[in-house]
């Protein structure tokens, strides 16, 4: 029997889809800090807690990050695109921040916010022609870009899951006696 927590749990991962239609509605302060708890309660290679984000809401330096990339990339006129950066010499870097955008976008789902995983702002981050780019946004030195998640209300129904792969697991088991 699942407890009303499983299911609450289990609904979140269920129901959370990528979101490429936001309403024009700030994401409150509120909202923010629950995404940066979410972040923080991470885990991670020996607790190292290699991220940092840079949240942006400010729509002209998105459209400015969008422009940097060729072709143009699309943020899908969210109201916050959060940037993941990670420690160049944290253990598992990218694993560790991908863990931490794992749980925003399920906290997303969990707040009434929606989310889509936005990989060309890590192509741009990680130019070497925009090098200043992430510490004019405050970004720490000597970190690289990992990722970001357009982050906003909905402005459309989640979409249904189709095609999900069956059969993807191997079951080795201890032998019977």
């Amino acid at each position: 029997m699942k407890s009303s927590r499983t299911e609450i749990c289990l609904d979140l991962i269920r129901n959370r889809r990528s979101i490429r239609r936001f309403q024009p509605v700030p994401v409150t302060s509120q909202q923010l800090a629950l995404l940066q708890e979410a972040a923080e309660l991470s885990p991670s290679a020996c607790n190292e807690q290699p991220w940092f984000f840079c949240a942006i809401e400010n729509q002209q330096i998105i459209h400015q990050i969008e422009q940097l990339h060729e072709p143009a990339g699309n943020c899908y006129n969210a109201p916050l695109l959060l940037c993941a950066f990670a420690d160049k010499k944290a253990l598992e870097p990218v694993r560790d921040t991908t863990f931490a955008l794992a749980n925003i976008m399920y906290a997303c789902e969990a707040i009434g916010l929606g989310s889509c995983y936005i990989n060309f702002v890590s192509e741009v981050f990680n130019c070497p022609a925009y090098d200043k780019l992430a510490g004019a946004l405050g970004v720490p030195d000597d970190y690289f870009a990992v990722g970001a998640l357009a982050i906003g209300v909905p402005d459309e129904k989640r979409p249904v899951p189709t095609n999900r792969k069956k059969n993807i697991f191997s079951i080795v088991q201890e032998d019977a006696q």
